[in-house]
């Protein structure tokens, strides 16, 4: 994010920053502080109680809710791709949550199993 943030310097340099009034620049700075500081101190202190993959697991599913919320509070219309999107999403779910020892079974990377040779 901070790199991110480096990168749109010269965009700012080169036009300027939007005038917005007291209570657009509290929205912003409450975006900042919630939308992302404590959003990302509380995903990271997760980690002590919950597994990282467990965490990257659940965090997967941030994109889905925010859709789901978009729609059914703000009157959201889906398109195409978010219905394909979040079908990749809860696919990729899947798959993370399977244990890595069932793939080792199905593509024989355990070494256990030895094909006959002449």
């Amino acid at each position: 994010m901070l790199l991110s943030g480096i990168g749109m310097l010269p965009e700012i340099i080169i036009h300027r920053l939007p005038s917005l009034s007291l209570m657009g620049w509290l929205l912003v700075a409450y975006i900042v502080v919630f939308g992302t500081m404590l959003s990302y101190t509380m995903f990271l202190q997760s980690m002590r109680y919950i597994s990282p993959a467990v965490t990257g697991i659940l965090s997967a599913f941030e994109p889905l809710v925010a859709t789901f919320l978009a729609v059914t509070l703000l009157g959201t219309r889906l398109t195409g791709a978010a219905i394909v999107g979040s079908l990749l999403i809860l696919l990729t779910t899947l798959l993370q949550s399977i244990p890595s020892n069932y793939y080792q079974r199905i593509f024989f990377l355990t070494g256990k199993h030895k094909t006959k040779t002449k």
